[in-house]
């Protein structure tokens, strides 16, 4: 039985989106040559290690690839295994690419300095925040969400903190889980626990991009007043 996401509209354009339970759109034959796995073993892996796979080739166009299919992985894995493993897996991605930079974290900026790299900082920003618009990812558990946005805002490359603020301006509201009804008791300590947390790890995060070195995060953190104040009012 095929799983379709065709319906969700802004999906980033010309990405695949019909998949088996469990599966995900196999790499097209140019950049499967660029991985050293066989064509056997590629069409065997699941979508988190084909994803991984592909991430962490030294083909810029095969990195470029798997981020545009961020949003199909996370659907073909679930919200538990996005939230489980996905999820931090693209923060360890931005924290070594501010290491790799020699940049500090906590909103800095993360100069990439190569067009392909910016690309993928741009994706990942825009299909995170797909995520939680169209309830891959509930408001109430997108708050392990924030700190990688909060380091895509402060990034150098202007239309990649735009579309990181854009994500944040879309969660911010769903994070406001005090009338979400919710099912279990897993699924209402979650919220309880968005409730009791957020306001305060909201604010700490525009105080660290509102106090950073970096002008990026500043003009990020003016940017998203207007959500978060509307939050803790």
């Amino acid at each position: 039985m095929s799983a379709t996401l065709s319906s969700h509209p802004t999906l980033t354009p010309n990405i695949n989106t019909t998949l088996r339970p469990n599966a995900t759109p196999a790499p097209s034959l140019s950049l499967a040559r660029t991985l050293s796995d066989s064509p056997t073993t590629l069409a065997s892996l699941t979508p988190y290690a084909l994803f991984l796979t592909q991430l962490h080739t030294h083909s810029a166009e095969t990195r470029v690839d798997a981020m545009r299919r961020l949003f199909v992985v996370a659907n073909a894995m679930g919200r538990d295994e996005t939230l489980l493993k996905l999820i931090p897996t693209l923060t360890h991605h931005i924290r070594d690419s501010a290491d790799g930079s020699n940049i500090m974290s906590h909103a800095a900026a993360v100069p990439t300095g190569q067009e392909e790299d910016d690309e993928i900082l741009l994706i990942m920003a825009e299909q995170l925040g797909q995520m939680v618009e169209c309830g891959l990812i509930p408001g109430y558990r997108a708050l392990v969400i924030l700190p990688i946005l909060e380091q895509l805002a402060g990034v150098e490359e202007t239309v990649v903190r735009e579309k990181a603020v854009e994500s944040l301006n879309l969660i911010l509201p769903l994070l406001m889980a005090e009338g979400v009804s919710v099912k279990g008791k897993e699924e209402e300590e979650a919220r309880q626990s968005c409730v009791r947390l957020g306001p305060g790890l909201i604010l700490n995060m525009v105080k660290r991009m509102a106090g950073a070195d970096w002008f990026t995060a500043k003009v990020s953190a003016f940017a998203g007043f207007s959500p978060i104040y509307q939050f803790f009012n």
